[in-house]
């Protein structure tokens, strides 16, 4: 398998440098996180039979999550 040299920001290698477990390399590191791209059409109808309930649930758990990470965001820009 070959090697390629890419140029990145230092703030995306110090990202890296943070993140990376003490056993892998950048390269396990970056395939860990871009992870495998699975196949859509098989979660296809998953989610045919979820009554109205449960979607809004869920809906609202996804909308949470959103406000929630979009607010420690916000705190981690104000920090720097």
């Amino acid at each position: 398998m070959g090697t390629k040299n890419i140029s990145i920001m230092d703030d995306v290698y110090e990202s890296l440098l943070k993140h990376k477990r003490n056993s892998e390399s950048f390269s396990d590191e970056l395939r860990r996180i871009l992870g495998k791209k699975g196949d859509i059409m098989s979660v296809a109808g998953a989610w045919f039979d979820i009554n109205e309930k449960d979607a809004e649930s869920m809906k609202n758990a996804i909308n949470h999550f959103g406000k929630k990470l979009s607010h420690e965001l916000l705190l981690r820009r104000n920090k720097k």
